[in-house]
């Protein structure tokens, strides 16, 4: 049983090549190094890669000539690299501008919260203080240590026209 010493990745991953055929004809210089440049920008990390080994390989060329086109195929990766360091940036700009207003909105609405509490606890001791001087006459006898009338029920009975009272006496705890 004989196994292989090698394994190829491209051939169950391959890498997915743009193919954008030749160049038209009739190009300067510097149209053709935009459209280069432009070619480059749009392919993916892999395929710039790939596009490296191939031209370092060119059995037509010399070797310096192949290391020439390599190095102009690594150019377009450190292109696309930078161009996306640059999107990268402004995104992070863009996101940390928008955290900077929400930390605002946060902010103010903090100091909102900490108004109502406040308002809150205001209206909170004054309705104290309402049920204390509202509750203070019936519970007033039961403080003073005599006897006291306290009214248990204040509507008129039907039989008579007294309401009924009940005495209570405070005696001492011991």
């Amino acid at each position: 049983m004989t196994t292989s010493r090698y394994r190829l990745l491209s051939a169950s991953d391959p890498i997915k090549r743009e193919d954008f055929g030749a160049l038209p004809p009739g190009l300067d210089r510097r149209q053709t190094a935009d459209e280069e440049t432009r070619r480059d920008l749009t392919k993916s990390y892999e395929q710039l890669l790939a596009d490296s080994h191939e031209e370092i390989m060119d059995p037509n060329r010399t070797p310096d000539q192949n290391l020439g086109y390599s190095n102009r195929r690594l150019a377009g990766i450190f292109a696309r690299s930078a161009m996306m360091s640059e999107k990268s940036a402004e995104e992070s700009s863009k996101t940390a501008r928008e955290n900077l207003g929400l930390q605002k909105e946060v902010r103010d609405l903090t100091r909102d919260l900490k108004q109502l509490t406040l308002q809150l606890k205001v209206l909170t001791i004054v309705l104290l203080i309402l049920a204390i001087i509202q509750t203070y006459p019936v519970l007033k006898p039961l403080f003073d240590g005599s006897k006291a009338k306290v009214t248990l029920d204040k509507q008129p009975m039907p039989s008579d026209s007294k309401p009924q009272t009940q005495t209570i006496k405070n005696e001492p705890k011991s």
